[in-house]
């Protein structure tokens, strides 16, 4: 929150971050589901012609109007 982030990228959160309970790419999928169905991140677009895709979720806009 205080970096006001555009977009979680799930390797950085994986790999530099660490946050207790998000120690894989499969639980920090299910924590940003909950916060794509509550609105606060959109889902990752598709990865086009990339072998394989960016896992990233932009942050909604709107988040940073409502934060102090």
């Amino acid at each position: 929150m205080k970096e006001r982030a555009q977009e979680v990228h799930v390797r950085h959160l994986q790999r530099e971050v660490r946050l207790p309970g998000l120690g894989d790419a499969d639980a920090i999928h299910s924590a940003a589901q909950v916060l794509v169905e509550a609105a606060w991140l959109y889902p990752p677009e598709g990865g086009g012609f990339q072998a394989r895709a960016r896992q990233a979720y932009r942050v909604n806009p709107l988040l940073w109007s409502a934060v102090p």
